[in-house]
């Protein structure tokens, strides 16, 4: 399992917003379907918005992925554009990218823009994974 966490560059920690990743997978329904799971907390913003693309990149070989976004304090137009783009990247190659456990700034971000039809959000991790049946 990998951490990044924003922190970690030797920028002052009272600057920079946190921001963390954890990767796991799941089995999902149907014959061979693995998903990534990605638990990410913190601030996805223009700040952290290299160190989301670098906890997605790994994702990015699996064709199912879950954002697990129950810790995500701050979604601006920076972080939620690299969530989009990992969502398009996802479909590209034939499977999906969904969000799981999405509070408040994750889910009035993607109500507000009219993405939550293009990245559907589920109550729980669990959830998300069956709907890739």
């Amino acid at each position: 399992m990998a951490t990044i966490a924003a922190n970690d560059n030797g920028r002052d920690a009272g600057r920079f917003p946190e921001f963390s990743a954890r990767m796991h997978w799941a089995a999902g329904p149907g014959e061979q379907r693995h998903v990534a799971v990605l638990e990410l907390a913190g601030s996805l913003c223009a700040d952290t918005a290299e160190q989301l693309r670098e906890a997605l990149y790994p994702a990015g070989q699996w064709r199912f992925v879950v954002l697990e976004a129950a810790g995500v304090t701050r979604l601006d137009v920076v972080g939620l554009a690299v969530i989009v783009h990992a969502a398009r990247s996802a479909r590209a190659g034939g499977g999906a990218l969904l969000l799981a456990c999405a509070g408040e700034p994750v889910s009035d971000t993607l109500n507000r823009t009219g993405l939550n039809r293009f990245i559907p959000a589920h109550p729980s991790v669990v959830e998300a994974v069956r709907s890739f049946g």
